[in-house]
């Protein structure tokens, strides 16, 4: 019991100073109170901080949205954070200093079966470009326009915002309005379908955010499926402006000119009528007679009775209902061509010739 008291107390030790870590980081100290013993995974190189709906963050859970023009996961959020501690038990591709950031990344993994479908394709020849709107999620996050200018100049962004079909600079001002923000740049496109291009590529990296006991303490920066593309000096291509000169292209759904209206289903489509049959019809006039003067619809006021011009306002078992049997020997009558016959009904024995 004394052993375990002091595994107990050397556990509590350890959460209380990776909570302090947590606390004194301006981007996650929100989450600090919520750090638990089961928010800690350690491996034998490190603490990883399972933070929080730490999936659900914009940037990471674009990737769980179809309608991302990105690469998406075809596998769910549970999968991904079995995938991401299963990742960390193995050596990472890069360890390295990135800004004010020190980074460990496993980039470029393959699974044992595809776990999304990729945007990205290598390309050989020209690739065509077009201009491309991303959204930059640090303003979210971030409202301080000193570090989300420096962030936008340390990586080359062109920030902007969008005023209808027309784009102009992204503003300070826009910053403390919450006005959304824009990467705008030119990327190189392929037409195709990236629902026919799946992967078993992804891609982890996590931040240190501190150390205890000599460990370093992870917490997850981004998590996506699809290749992590590199220059030709390996370095990772992190701005899409840059993918072409590397030879990758963004997939892109090929423009079509049908007409949107053709997609809208007609009355037809989705409305299937068909007449009682007359047994039905039956039941429905022996169950009126029952309850005639205690139904509801008697029990109300008849607005009729007060003015009111509702002609519709009455049972419809009292107004009679045509079963199929009706319908059939009524239509047996039926005189096709009526109307050019010089008949005035369609019925016979119902209308009379017309006089020329």
């Amino acid at each position: 019991m004394k052993y375990l008291k002091l595994f107990e107390d050397n556990s509590d030790s350890k959460l209380e100073l990776v909570k302090n870590i947590i606390k004194e980081n301006q981007f996650l100290s929100k989450y600090a109170e919520q750090i638990s013993q089961e928010s800690l995974k350690e491996f034998n190189e490190y603490i990883y901080v399972k933070l929080p709906e730490e999936l659900n963050s914009p940037h990471i859970n674009k990737h769980f949205d179809k309608n991302n023009p990105g690469s998406i996961w075809s596998i769910s959020k549970e999968e991904v954070s079995e995938l991401i501690l299963e990742t960390l038990t193995k050596e990472p591709t890069k360890s390295l200093q990135e800004g004010p950031t020190f980074k460990y990344k496993w980039l470029n993994l393959e699974y044992t079966k595809p776990v999304g479908f990729d945007s990205l394709k290598k390309v050989d020849g020209d690739i065509s470009k077009e201009v491309d709107l991303e959204p930059f999620g640090m303003v979210d996050r971030v409202k301080e326009w000193e570090k989300v200018d420096a962030v936008a100049k340390q990586n080359g962004y062109e920030l902007v915002a969008k005023e209808g079909s027309e784009t102009r600079e992204y503003t300070e001002e826009d910053l403390k309005n919450n006005v959304a923000c824009f990467i705008k740049q030119q990327v190189g496109v392929v037409e195709g379908d990236k629902m026919q291009n799946p992967t078993k590529t992804y891609n982890l990296i996590t931040a240190k955010v501190g150390e205890v006991d000599g460990k370093p303490v992870l917490t997850l920066m981004t998590v996506f499926p699809g290749i992590n593309p590199v220059d030709k000096d390996g370095k990772d291509i992190t701005n899409k402006k840059d993918l072409s000169v590397a030879g990758y292209a963004l997939i892109k759904s090929k423009p079509t000119n049908e007409n949107n209206l053709s997609k809208v289903k007609k009355f037809e489509d989705f409305i299937k009528e068909s007449l009682p049959r007359q047994h039905t019809v039956d039941q429905w006039e022996k169950l009126r007679k029952i309850t005639k003067g205690v139904d509801i619809g008697d029990r109300i006021s008849d607005l009729n009775k007060q003015g009111a011009n509702i002609q519709y306002y009455q049972n419809v078992v009292d107004t009679g209902i045509e079963s199929y049997e009706d319908f059939e020997k009524h239509n047996k009558k039926f005189i096709p061509g009526w109307n050019v016959k010089g008949l005035t009904s369609p019925f016979s024995g119902e209308g009379k010739k017309l006089k020329k």
